[in-house]
């Protein structure tokens, strides 16, 4: 076998140089998800703020990309369309907004107290998510349920996964004797009911002169004292 100036076997150093490429096509991969997924983020982002200012029917593709400063080409390599564009948002949204409310994986509270607190850390994470795209969120709840029967049905289905997993909680703190008997799924409907009306006031300014955790702290006692008849000490 014939031997590089080095030393080293010819097979040796092409099994070098096809590491070395491998690991430079493989950082270059790497690169590229990167800036993929940025350019996917700045278009999301671009497009909340238009939104913002348009409404959902009136903004453009050509809007999006001026605000992005991309061109219409780099708008379509990552949406189809405004509506692909806008269900994207919707899911970047709801995901950050059922973070704090998750089905429950491990134990779950064993009394009022531990139930206040669980409910106040859920809910205060989803209020500085809702904080944070408060314009955005706004297009949704107003723009969504006319833009078609489809997105209606997604919006719906994220109410009912709030009232599913409020129900679990309800469930167990009945098994456990810290509230009354009750019609758990009934009364999850209206926990979700009035906490979208609260956030629908909130986003329009309708609730001036409150503090968003204050806010949140008073609904949350305000269903203990719903389900319980009193606060936990």
């Amino acid at each position: 076998m014939a031997s590089h100036p080095s030393g080293r076997s010819s097979q040796s150093c092409i099994n070098s140089s096809s590491r070395t490429m491998t690991r430079t096509t493989q950082l270059r991969q790497r690169r590229d998800e990167a800036r993929k997924r940025l350019t996917r983020e700045a278009l999301l982002d671009a497009a909340e703020r238009v939104f913002a200012l348009r409404g959902y029917h009136a903004t453009q593709v050509s809007d999006i990309v001026s605000e992005a400063k991309v061109g219409q080409g780099t708008f379509y390599r990552h949406f189809q369309s405004k509506r692909v564009l806008f269900d994207a948002l919707f899911e970047r949204l709801a995901s950050g907004l059922l973070g704090g409310f998750e089905a429950p994986v491990g134990p779950l509270p064993e009394t009022l107290d531990e139930y206040r607190e669980m409910s106040l850390r859920g809910a205060i994470q989803a209020t500085r998510v809702i904080e944070e795209h408060a314009a955005a969120l706004r297009i949704i709840l107003r723009d969504g349920p006319s833009i078609d029967d489809a997105f209606a049905a997604r919006l719906e289905a994220v109410y009912e996964q709030m009232t599913q997993i409020g129900r679990i909680y309800l469930d167990h703190a009945v098994k456990k004797g810290l509230v009354p008997a009750q019609d758990t799924e009934l009364v999850g409907h209206l926990v979700v009911g009035y906490a979208i009306r609260v956030l629908t006031l909130w986003l329009d300014e309708r609730l001036p002169e409150r503090n968003s955790e204050d806010v949140v702290r008073k609904l949350v006692d305000f269903s203990l004292v719903g389900f319980a008849g009193r606060l936990p000490s």
